[in-house]
């Protein structure tokens, strides 16, 4: 709100005063506001609100809504880490210690029940934020937290053909993973020295579990029960000394980065008909190797202006389908605990290597070879992974506004709203995970040697399913009446319908054949 201004620095200023003066322009281009109800100018608001507008909006090119208001947004905090908000953000912070600080959205004048990151912001005309209680007085109890109003583009009257296409390719580094001091690793082999003469890793040593232990660990323990010599443990743990972990994944876990947007849009008019018309790509390959992300949407609406202009009947539907890889080695299916410093993940030749998850002697030996191969590889997990999330969601609109008179109108507005997000895990039966799965059950009889599997040979789907439907109906009566060029009488009234239903199904299936799909 106030106009730009560079100030020269002296040499060793003590104190610097700079005078700002309003910017009359950028003040002025708030000039109407959407709460989702009706159209108030700026002046006449009474609550606390920000109005970002297309402009603004295009700051950034990221190709979601939210993070797009980082950074341009008064008053809306960003904490990603708060696992109860699942947008991450919060308006003007928090009511009470445990409650839920999710604001309630708003598109085209309804809550939208949906993944917010599904819109397309190309296809977002404005953004509304209202940040104070006097919002609770139109949305009521929905808005203890703030309100998002979301308003999409739209066609105007008497306009020509107007095609515009937007392109935008953002290209980033690998993290740096030696940016943050991280102990060393022939530090951390003298740490485990150090732990195991005191007698620390002992328990886990005698564990009929067979917990894994670090390479350094094993090699004490060959020491102490004299299979290797003083000089060869100290050799093999000066090698393990050399390696260092973030040299492997900037290697082979990381990327760059480089994110995708295309966006084209038809809009016009006549003196009767609006419309708007857009399409829009996106793929986004993340930093980590096996993360990838894209998303088609469709943006359509119409209106027809019919006697005189008295009666507009318009139609719209937003469509969006999404698509999301999570197959790198943050993702779940990768855990069980950081990786010490010195683990090799490839070879001097790239072939993957083995990181234990159980001790190696133990791994060779049980079953008498008759069960699954019980070594883990996390690069070859990666190149076989399949763990896909695929969203598809749609709102469609139908509205009908009748003048009745000069200052009175009647608008009657329907909204169906229907999104489905499909999880698919498949654990194909060359991975560890389905691997250690049917060796921890197996049965080998140790005098005929026959094997018998409670969980059978074969691949483990996880799956699981969500889907919410909704149906919105407003009938609302506008009087806007103004006189003798001073006095302005402003008045709502009306009713709403709201039914909304969601339910998750899951499953699992072992021993799936993603062939033919049977199990």
């Amino acid at each position: 709100g106030y106009v730009q201004r560079e100030v020269a620095l002296p040499g060793s200023p003590s104190r610097i005063e700079v005078k700002m003066q309003l910017d009359i322009t950028e003040m002025s281009a708030v000039s109407v506001v959407s709460t989702g109800y009706q159209l108030i100018p700026g002046e006449r608001v009474t609550g606390s609100f920000v109005k970002i507008n297309n402009e603004l909006l295009n700051r950034n090119v990221s190709p979601d809504i939210i993070s797009r208001l980082k950074g341009v947004t008064s008053g809306l905090l960003f904490d990603e880490s708060n696992s109860g908000n699942p947008l991450g953000i919060s308006i003007r912070g928090r009511s009470t210690i445990y409650a839920n600080t999710t604001p309630l959205i708003v598109v085209d004048n309804f809550p939208f029940d949906g993944d917010i990151n599904n819109i397309n912001p190309n296809d977002v005309e404005s953004i509304t934020i209202l940040k104070d209680a006097a919002a609770a007085s139109i949305w009521g109890a929905r808005s203890g937290n703030g309100v998002i109003v979301i308003t999409t583009k739209k066609g105007n009257y008497n306009q020509p053909v107007r095609v515009s296409f937007n392109s935008n390719v953002t290209v980033g580094g690998k993290p740096d993973l030696f940016y943050l001091p991280n102990i060393s690793s022939t530090s951390f082999i003298e740490v485990e020295k150090f732990l195991f003469d005191k007698g620390y890793y002992d328990n886990d040593i005698l564990s009929p579990v067979q917990k894994a232990l670090t390479p350094a660990v094993e090699v004490l323990v060959k020491k102490r029960e004299g299979k290797l010599s003083a000089e060869e443990a100290a050799s093999q743990l000066s090698a393990l000394g050399q390696h260092d972990i973030r040299n492997d994944l900037l290697k082979y876990a990381y990327r760059t980065r480089v994110n995708q947007q295309y966006a084209v849009n038809l809009s016009g008019g006549s003196p009767n008909q609006q419309y708007y018309v857009s399409l829009g790509y996106d793929k986004n390959l993340n930093s980590a190797v096996g993360d990838q992300y894209s998303r088609i949407s469709v943006n359509a609406n119409n209106t027809y202006a019919l006697l005189k202009h008295k009666l507009e009947i318009n139609t719209g539907i937003l469509f969006s389908q999404t698509r999301q890889k999570n197959n790198s080695l943050s993702s779940p299916e990768f855990g069980g605990g950081s990786l010490y410093p010195y683990a090799q993940l490839a070879d001097a030749n790239g072939r993957p290597l083995p990181v234990a998850r159980y001790r190696q002697g133990y791994v060779d030996t049980a079953g008498r070879g008759k069960l699954l191969d019980w070594n883990y590889f996390p690069l070859h997990e990666m190149g076989i992974a399949d763990n896909t999330n695929k969203g598809t969601s749609y709102l469609v609109n139908l509205g009908i506004k009748y003048k009745v008179v000069k200052a009175l109108d009647l608008t009657v507005n329907y909204q169906y709203g229907r999104g489905l997000s499909d999880l698919r895990n498949l654990y194909s039966q060359q991975t560890f995970y389905t691997r250690n799965y049917i060796n921890r059950f197996t049965q080998v009889d140790g005098s005929t040697g026959r094997v018998t599997r409670p969980v059978p040979l074969g691949d483990i789907l996880d799956w699981r399913n969500t889907e919410y439907t909704s149906h919105n109906t407003r009938a609302q009566l506008n009087y806007n009446n103004t006189w003798k060029g001073v006095h302005q009488l402003v008045g709502i009234a009306g009713g709403e319908i709201r039914d909304y239903r969601a339910g998750p199904v899951s499953s699992r299936f072992c021993g799936y054949n993603a062939q033919r799909g049977t199990s």
